[in-house]
């Protein structure tokens, strides 16, 4: 039996049903995330498939943050990967530029995703009033009319 004092630290512990990852561990199992997102962005040369799978691994990234506390970076990457879904091909429609339909209906998931967040804790809800990102998102683009 040893007497030195060893250096343990908590990474996580649950608070009521969700897992609770201390933010280094959290940060570094993020950035796994991240890698992903990068090689999709630097090998996919379709403009529509690399909008599709950016915006599933950004959405898989918020799940993750989600799912660990981390409610605000959640929201945010939710919010990128609505905006990776209309970053596809735009087709002509009378007057108008749109994106592809299945792109379209990705996006508008997403946009539902991001304000059932905000929903969820006020103080979200003040992050999403402040993100740039989502202003642009706030009103339904004019494509909603079209594809339903």
């Amino acid at each position: 039996m040893q007497n030195n004092k060893s250096n343990y630290r908590l990474v996580a512990r649950m608070k009521g049903h969700r897992l609770m990852i201390n933010a280094e561990v959290r940060d570094e199992l993020a950035r796994l995330y991240d890698r992903r997102i990068d090689a999709i962005q630097r090998y996919e040369r379709d403009r529509n498939k690399r909008a599709h799978r950016l915006s599933i691994e950004c959405e898989r990234k918020g799940d993750f943050l989600w799912e660990t506390g981390a409610m605000a970076a959640a929201m945010r990457a939710y919010i990128e990967a609505m905006a990776c879904a209309l970053d596809g091909e735009y087709y002509d429609w009378e007057r108008t530029q749109l994106p592809a339909y299945a792109l379209c209906l990705r996006a508008r998931e997403l946009r539902g995703k991001v304000l059932r967040c905000a929903a969820s804790d006020p103080r979200l809800a003040e992050i999403l009033k402040a993100d740039r990102t989502f202003r642009l998102f706030r009103e339904e683009p004019e494509w909603r009319a079209i594809y339903g």
